[in-house]
């Protein structure tokens, strides 16, 4: 994986948690729009896992 490519990914999966994040906090309990919150949230911390998974694996 390329450096650029690698860290534009890291910022899109930044941009997701932290837009999940502040909208979870908006949401009220138990509505509709706290789970699809919280599952963009997963998304956006698995993305970043994976990202941070292959930038590592790329290194060595």
């Amino acid at each position: 994986m390329s450096p650029e490519l690698g860290r534009q990914a890291f910022r899109l999966a930044i941009f997701i948690i932290m837009l999940s994040g502040t909208m979870l906090l908006c949401q009220p309990a138990g509505s509709a729009g706290q789970v699809l919150s919280v599952a963009s949230l997963v998304v956006g911390l698995i993305f970043a896992g994976i990202v941070a998974f292959l930038a590592r694996r790329a290194n060595r």
